[in-house]
């Protein structure tokens, strides 16, 4: 079986050989497989979208048989087909490379060169796609990171590998040899070994890409293969395109060929050779019509006249090698090559000078060669940071940049020291085609090549990094150095949050010399990271990494501190409307911050000025009740390394109202407790999910580390590296590997402040809140997927929340609030009654016909609420709460009434229910809090009805927790009353027997007075008769004069 094998293999190198000696064919769209025959016409190089063109290069090819050794050397293109060898790889040779730990040294693995690992910084598909290449395979199916297939020794082989995808071997892409990686940072490859010589045979078709994707003329599941898809293109008269899944024998025929990465995908045009003539078209051999050069990346564009206008535009453009033109709007594009094309019949591309052209003398720009650093827009020592790609300097990108990215660009230009780093394309903007993004240098580097970095960037012409050298000699920053060692203190703080002011300068010594010219400065605190320099009173300490403090005089540093007799200002922050000092709308000088671009990061630095060691979660929306409209700061964009949150970035000119507070949950632990807490949670010397992770970035601490991953609204675990400060975010702990230096954990453990580990939100019906920093408020998902917005309201949101345990919803989103979402939908035009105990139980649909942008959401209320015991929850059963006999809030069968429309009637009525005699309403919650979920509301009595379910009202209501009815009942409960008997005519009854009686007393007395009665009554009118007579008249014995 071996010799048939080595038989077959000789056979088709043979005819390789053949075709390489007698035809002039130029590289197909896939290079690495041979061609099934030779095209009439030469064909233009087109390009697979994720391999690069190879060079052509000298190959030895040696074949060997059972009965004949041929050995052949030509000029051909390498063609790796499947490998199949009977003898073990020397994998302990020096450049010999294999993978370990996976399936086998061929296919899958940590890569081993020379049996040295390869660090995985900055390692990438380019760089795996070379790796299986040079392994005899097409390409990688995947890369992988932090030893993914288990830890390994620490004598790394190479660091920083950088690869273009076009190498022969992986020792030829540009790399570092000096690593700072530990045994978790392993670099690794899945290869794919499929045969593609079986799958593409033909020299027009691209693998992995389907051709205007979603929009076919048709489809047909009987295809067997790509070649039968293209005939059965060619069968139809509007066919000009097709794409062929083989997994599925699926041929869609197709009108265009706009492209979309699919994996496993084929396609191509109706006809090879017509592909061909157009490809080849174009003025002269030297323009093409219809082909985009670099499409989307260019130096600068111009409008000019003609495609010739636009060469000659090129031809004074200093880096320009190709050009494109746009027909359509007379456009002219400077281009540094013609690699990555595209189709477009607007478009005519070409080179800078025509083959036989007289080439004028143009100065080629020394930044553009290939590595080289320089600095523009300033001068010698300072400028926005540009490095040469072999055609022309292109620039660096800011996110990121730092002053150890900084340090190493100028020690790299032969200075000793950088003054500071600077963004935003401080000295002038920048072309838009970055060298790199999210440069991560440790500062021990030579070269900026030799950093983390990304090549992939989403940066913009006023995001350029740049940099001030240093220039005083190595002596005089040693000298420096020396002060700071013997002075100063590294990673504290003095005095943190209290401070005279602060200004920017350049050094620590200038920082001290600041510190100087102010007499009521004793000490300063100063950060390299962003040249702020601090003057303070006073040298009371506080562990913070990166920061720099020292006495305004180092014969001063002996003595000791002043007393701390300076108060805080008007710019002191507290926090407002919370349970505890912890948490609450932040006020800075009393007035609050407007949350507009609120991050967490800045709710870590307010929680930190107020001595928390950082912050649980951040609010927005005045979480802790509605603020006053004057606020003291917007936008604001703190870096974390603040003092105080007014020295974040922000505006004072804000657009914001009442309900745009800011605030935050601080975490009330002391740093030991949140220790301790951290040995019991993390999971130290393990790495979670090696090789798997959302992003990473630089931080202080494990404890930071779980602070920025809950800053992501998918990442539920971290981990972090001790001995490279990197801080992983992860979405799971499936797979778990030993790492010496790594902490692991969730986004937050199990303890009185912070809340518990996420919810397994993919188990089908589970129910959670996504895309947000805050636990109560996000996207609903169910089982993972979104909801839809169609008919989404307050009672769906109410569902939503009392299922996850909160009090209530305080408002709904819709059009995706927090994020674009997933297009696949779990449920469609929810329509909630508000009674539901489940959301999965309101009506809804499955079906949907939402985008991305219509996510449903919900902010859920957290404040604690009057509680409702369980004999309350009977049916109309009637509880004043909390607990009070006579008075508190209304709840009809556990649920409470708004106070819409709630007066002295309504009162009259429920308290005669209850019993009493009369009673007097109030309003807004007088009790207490309220839950949401209202029985009734605009209830209307006449005080006459029995009961208070026979007023009039309405159940559709907008009340709030301080919208609760209530009552305070006067007069005593008659506790004698028989079961259903109406108090009102008990009350009447009593009434009538008093008067009766009262009326029988009097009578009673009248009778037994009788004789006296009689007696007077005689002598009455006696006196009267004889008055009348005039016998009892004497006036005529009064003195005239008076």
């Amino acid at each position: 079986m071996i010799q048939t094998v080595s038989q077959v293999v000789f056979m088709g190198q043979i005819f390789l050989h053949s075709l390489a000696m007698s035809s002039t064919i130029k590289p197909s769209h896939h290079p690495l497989i041979p061609h099934p025959t030779t095209p009439t016409k030469t064909i233009k190089p087109s390009h697979h979208p994720l391999i690069p063109h190879p060079k052509t290069t000298p190959t030895t090819t040696s074949t060997t048989t059972s009965t004949t050794t041929t050995t052949s050397t030509t000029t051909t293109t390498t063609i790796p087909t499947t490998v199949t060898t009977t003898h073990p790889r020397e994998c302990g040779q020096s450049d010999v490379i294999c993978l370990v730990g996976g399936d086998g040294p061929m296919t899958s693995g940590n890569v081993m060169l020379g049996g040295k690992p390869i660090c995985d910084d900055s390692w990438g598909m380019e760089d795996a796609n070379v790796v299986c290449k040079e392994l005899g395979h097409f390409r990688a199916k995947q890369f992988t990171r932090e030893s993914h297939y288990g830890p390994i020794d620490t004598d790394y082989r190479m660091d920083n590998v950088k690869c273009a995808g076009n190498e022969i071997r992986l020792l030829d892409c540009q790399h570092s040899e000096h690593d700072d990686c530990g045994p978790g940072e392993a670099a690794g490859v899945i290869c794919d070994t499929r045969d593609y010589s079986t799958i593409l045979n033909s020299t027009c078709f691209e693998l992995d890409v389907s051709y205007q994707y979603g929009d076919s003329i048709d489809q047909d599941s009987s295809i067997l293969s790509a070649d039968d898809c293209q005939q059965h293109c060619l069968n139809h008269p509007d066919c000009t395109y097709f794409t062929y899944y083989p997994d599925l024998s699926r041929c869609y025929r197709k009108t265009g060929n706009s492209k979309t990465f699919k994996e496993g995908a084929i396609s191509g045009p109706r006809n090879c050779s017509e592909s061909a003539n157009e490809e080849g078209s174009g003025n002269g051999d030297c323009f093409e019509l219809g082909v985009g050069y670099n499409y989307g990346d260019y130096l600068d564009y111009f409008t000019t006249g003609d495609a010739e206008g636009c060469q000659s535009r090129c031809q004074q453009y200093l880096g320009c090698s190709h050009f494109s033109f746009y027909t359509s709007n007379s456009e002219c594009y400077m281009k540094t090559g013609n690699e990555d094309t595209k189709q477009n019949t607007e478009i005519i591309s070409g080179p800078k000078y025509c083959s036989g052209s007289e080439v004028a003398n143009v100065t080629v720009d020394p930044c553009a060669e290939q590595g080289v650093v320089c600095l523009k827009g300033g001068n010698e020592h300072e400028g926005n940071v540009h490095i040469g790609n072999g055609n022309v300097p292109k620039p660096i990108c800011d996110d990121s940049w730092d002053n150890e990215d900084g340090l190493v660009v100028c020690k790299q230009l032969g200075y000793h020291g950088v003054v500071r780093v600077t963004k935003e394309s401080s000295f002038g903007k920048v072309s838009p085609n970055f060298y790199m993004d999210n440069v991560g240098c440790l500062g021990s580097e030579s070269k900026i090549m030799d950093c983390d970095f990304n090549t992939n960037d989403d940066c913009g012409a006023t995001e350029g990094a740049g940099v001030t050298c240093d220039t005083r000699s190595k002596e005089e920053i040693d000298e420096e150095r020396s002060m700071i060692v013997h002075c100063f203190e590294e990673g504290v703080s003095y005095h943190y949050g209290e401070y005279l002011d602060f200004d920017v300068v350049t050094s620590p010594i200038a920082c001290q010399q600041h510190c100087m010219n102010h007499e009521e400065c004793n000490f300063f605190t100063y950060y390299p990271s962003n040249n702020k320099c601090y003057r303070k009173t006073g040298s009371d300490k506080k562990t913070i990494e990166g920061a720099l403090s020292g006495p305004r005089n180092c014969s001063y540093a002996s003595s000791s501190a002043p007393s701390l007799t300076t108060q805080r200002s008007t710019s002191s922050i507290t926090l407002a409307g919370g349970s505890g000092r912890h948490e609450g709308n932040i006020m800075i000088g009393g007035k609050p911050v407007c949350d507009d671009d609120w991050t967490l990061t800045n709710s870590d630095v307010a929680c930190k000025q107020l001595g928390f060691i950082g912050a649980v979660s951040m609010t927005k929306e005045s979480r802790f009740g509605l603020v006053d409209a004057d606020f003291a700061m917007d936008q604001v964009a703190c870096d974390g390394t603040e003092e105080r949150l007014i020295d974040c970035k922000h505006t004072k000119a804000d657009d914001c109202g009442a309900g745009e507070g800011a605030g935050a949950i601080c975490d009330t632990r002391s740093e030991e407790e949140a220790n301790e807490e951290g040995d019991k949670c993390f999971d130290v010397g393990i790495g979670y999910n090696p090789g798997d992770w959302i992003d990473y970035d630089i931080t202080a601490s494990a404890l930071d580390c779980q602070t920025h991953c809950r800053g992501h609204g998918e990442c539920t675990y971290f981990t972090f590296y001790t001995d490279t400060h990197k801080c992983y975010r992860k979405t799971g702990k499936d797979n778990k590997s030993p790492r010496g230096e790594a902490v692991s954990g969730p986004r937050a453990c199990t303890n009185g402040t912070q809340p518990g580990p996420a919810r397994n939100c993919d188990i089908p019906g589970t129910v959670c809140l996504q895309n947000s920093t805050i636990d109560s408020e996000g996207h609903v998902t169910v089982g993972g997927l979104p909801v839809c917005d169609d008919s989404w309201d307050l009672k769906d949101g109410s569902v939503v929340c009392r299922e996850l345990g909160y009090t209530g919803v305080m408002k709904v989103t819709i059009k995706s609030h927090y994020g674009a979402s997933s297009t696949s939908f779990s449920m469609d035009d929810v329509n909630c009654s508000g009674n539901e105990m489940s959301l999965a139980l309101c009506p809804h649909t499955k079906a949907s016909n939402c985008n991305g942008g219509e996510a449903a959401g919900v902010v859920c209320d957290t404040r604690n609420v009057t509680s409702v015991p369980q004999n309350c929850k009977e049916k109309d059963k009637i509880c004043l709460l909390p607990g009070m006999a006579d008075r508190g809030n209304v709840f009809v069968g556990g649920r409470p009434i708004c106070d819409d429309g709630w007066d002295v009637s309504d009162a009259l009525v429920l308290c005669k229910q209850l019993g009493f005699k009369t009673g007097k309403a109030t309003k807004e919650s007088k009790f207490g809090p309220v839950p949401r979920d209202f029985l009734m509301t605009d209830v209307q009595c006449r005080s006459e009805e029995k009961s208070i379910q026979n007023c009039r009202k309405t159940e559709q209501n907008s009340c709030g927790m301080e919208e609760g009815a209530g009552v305070i009942c006067m007069g005593d409960i008659l506790d004698d009353t028989p079961a259903g008997s109406d108090p009102g005519k008990l009350v009447k009854l009593v009434g009538v027997i008093a008067f009766v009686g009262a009326i029988l007393a009097v009578s009673g007395m009248l009778w037994w007075r009788r004789g006296l009665i009689k007696t007077i009554f005689q002598r009455e009118v006696i006196i009267r008769s004889t008055a009348d007579s005039g016998l009892l008249n004497f006036d005529h014995l009064r003195d005239p004069k008076t």
